[in-house]
């Protein structure tokens, strides 16, 4: 039996850095784009929670995952972002995980009653933060906890700047 292709390469280890933002540089070709909504939306989330998930760049800083991201933290006058270095994919394998880390993360669906919980578990607690920091309108965070049994209408309801980015998915 042969060895893969890929089998004499090393990830990296996932090791985070902080990298200046001017190290980093956009893909040539930008597969999605983020609206200003969503890009308050991600702003917000970085005021409240910090960067929780670092870009993905090449070791010459092409990202491959965290475009939003980066825009935000330059809006935000951030000196610098977390980053990790993907350097073990071929050029091809790059570009194919940018395409997935953009992708899959939409494949999903919400677990109606689930979220509902969710949303409901985190009021019970000490809230000092409005619960839209989630990327849900606050009128349609209103519609699910009112909602006696499935929240499925309120999620059909919600525009697509509703959907929770993928955290990846939304490349960030």
């Amino acid at each position: 039996m042969s060895k893969p292709p890929y089998a004499d390469r090393k990830p990296n280890g996932l090791i985070i850095d902080q990298w200046p933002l001017n190290r980093l540089k956009p893909a040539s070709i930008r597969i999605r784009r983020q609206s200003k909504a969503t890009i308050a939306k991600i702003k917000s989330s970085l005021q409240r929670f910090k960067f929780v998930r670092p870009i993905l760049a090449t070791s010459n800083g092409e990202i491959i995952d965290g475009h939003a991201l980066l825009e935000s933290a330059r809006e935000l006058n951030f000196d610098t972002v977390p980053v990790i270095v993907v350097d073990h994919l071929t050029k091809a394998e790059i570009k194919a995980l940018r395409i997935a880390m953009n992708k899959l993360g939409e494949l999903g669906e919400w677990d109606k009653d689930a979220l509902k919980l969710e949303f409901e578990a985190i009021e019970a607690l000490d809230l000092d933060f409005d619960l839209s920091i989630t990327g849900f309108e606050t009128a349609h965070i209103d519609f699910i906890m009112e909602s006696s049994s499935s929240t499925e209408a309120a999620l059909a309801a919600c525009p697509k700047d509703d959907e929770v980015p993928d955290t990846a998915t939304v490349t960030v």
